[in-house]
């Protein structure tokens, strides 16, 4: 990683407040719980999990 990306990083870092944090790892944690429900071959299923995750932020 380079010093210009690291920056990057950093700055996105200090942009995100932690109630926001807090929200974004509660709705990664119910992602995993539906796409656990989800059938391997389910294809329709885990975009639905994926929507419910995108929708979310």
């Amino acid at each position: 990683m380079n010093q210009l990306q690291c920056h990057r990083i950093q700055s996105l870092q200090v942009l995100v407040e932690p109630k926001d944090r807090e929200a974004t790892w509660d709705a990664v944690e119910v992602y995993f719980q539906c796409i656990s429900e989800c059938d391997l071959n389910d294809r329709e299923c885990t975009i639905s999990c994926t929507r419910q995750l995108r929708d979310a932020s």
